[in-house]
């Protein structure tokens, strides 16, 4: 721990530095030369004790390279990237503030104690092309630093039947018979309809698709389910998924946009799916530039995002999303914009 507290002081204590020429060249900056930049400011909250490591190991490599860091718990102050655990609540307020005050974010997902596997990724990237430049270079070195352990393969048995349904590749798609709590209902994607015996039975496991105890196979031919009852499934998933969004996990960074329109049917409890749609319907996104531009929570966004999964619905884009947020924030931020912002005087 002491030798941890001595290297973040030897990051905030050291000079400013010009840049390692290489370095720019390898970011795409090649035609700059012998450029001073002042330190980047980087915070972090809400890290576990292995990203919290991996994080100042990040720093350092930079520092190495010639790109000063100047790195800090979180306090609310202004920062240009700011690294949390987006999984945890107060991670979650600080990634809200980042937000209201024009922050790029850098998301962290560790695991328990003794596991191995570590992710990062943008949550919130800069309209700054140079900021943008240096959190690539971040994330990478994050990167870096947590692949050296070897990450455990995924168990998706083990994930809540909502993500399951929509990740792994042997239900996507697929006619099943589905079993929870001791009750059965058919999933039928090939007709978008759930059938069961009762309507309590789909009540019942509508309300446990964010547990990971179900039971999925494959219905044989054209067999013709038993059951009676039949509704949407489109609105079956997507009234799951919302049920406990606090139990589902932030929906992966990338630009997604819609296939197509899911049928919701008529229930009064999806106003908030049908504000994300319109959002998605105007081309490519990232789940934060969705959350801001429909006024959703991001944990709400994610829960429909991975209800839409789920049915099918959703397509990713395969050009770089550095411009996700551009229909949602200005195209510069200055110091007085952005200290503007962050006293609420917009």
């Amino acid at each position: 721990m002491k030798a941890q507290d001595s290297e973040k002081a030897q990051l905030l204590d050291a000079p400013v530095h010009r840049v390692n020429a290489s370095f720019l060249h390898r970011l795409g900056m090649n035609k700059v030369r012998n450029v001073a930049m002042e330190k980047i400011d980087v915070s972090y909250a809400a890290l576990s004790g292995q990203d919290e490591a991996a994080l100042v190991a990040a720093c350092k490599a930079l520092w190495i390279e010639g790109l000063p860091v100047n790195l800090r718990r979180w306090d609310g102050g202004l920062n240009d990237v700011v690294v949390l655990d987006p999984r945890d609540s107060y991670g979650k307020l600080v990634w809200q503030s980042a937000v209201h005050g024009g922050m790029a974010v850098i998301g962290m997902q560790g695991t328990e104690s003794g596991a191995s596997s570590q992710s990062c990724f943008f949550l919130e990237s800069s309209q700054d092309a140079r900021v943008v430049r240096l959190m690539r270079a971040l994330e990478s070195q994050l990167c870096m630093a947590t692949s050296a352990r070897r990450a455990p393969p995924v168990d998706t048995e083990a994930l809540p039947a909502i993500v399951r349904l929509g990740k792994d590749p042997t239900l996507r798609k697929v006619d099943l018979h589905a079993v929870v709590n001791g009750r059965s209902l058919w999933l039928l994607p090939s007709r978008g309809r759930v059938v069961s015996v009762s309507f309590s039975d789909q009540l019942s496991a509508r309300d446990r698709l964010f547990r990971s105890d179900w039971e999925f196979r494959p219905v044989r031919g054209h067999m013709r389910p038993p059951g009676e009852f039949s509704t949407s499934l489109d609105a079956f998933y997507m009234e799951g998924a919302l049920h406990r969004v606090d139990r589902l996990p932030i929906y992966p960074y990338a630009l997604y946009s819609l296939r197509s329109w899911p049928d919701l049917g008529t229930s009064p409890h999806l106003l908030d799916p049908l504000r994300l749609i319109r959002v998605m319907r105007k081309g490519p996104a990232t789940p934060s530039a969705m959350a801001a531009d429909s006024g959703l929570s991001i944990a709400t966004v994610s829960a429909c995002l991975w209800g839409l999964q789920a049915s099918g619905l959703i397509e990713v884009q395969t050009q770089v999303a550095t411009q996700e947020r551009a229909r949602s924030l200005p195209p510069e931020r200055s110091l007085i914009q952005r200290l503007v912002r962050r006293f609420g005087l917009a």
